[in-house]
């Protein structure tokens, strides 16, 4: 019988204002489906339905491994 390891993914969402709360949110994501792998991709967002959308995707595809991270998310969100 073989050994089964985790699997780990990171996702990583910064969050900063700049000038005023309205105009100015600001997000960076940075994310890897595979902890193990160097490959991970980054996206930015100005408005905070962008970032639920990029963390639903990124969960949806961490918990279905055979479906590939949305390449869309590699491009600016704004």
């Amino acid at each position: 019988m073989g050994t089964q390891s985790d699997r780990t993914g990171i996702l990583i969402v910064r969050l900063w204002i700049e000038g005023d709360a309205h105009g100015g949110f600001r997000a960076r994501i940075t994310q890897a489906l595979d902890s193990a792998s160097r490959e991970h991709t980054m996206a930015t967002a100005a408005d905070p339905e962008d970032v639920y959308a990029v963390v639903r995707t990124w969960v949806e595809a961490f918990v279905d491994q055979d479906r590939a991270i949305d390449r869309t998310l590699e491009r600016v969100i704004q």
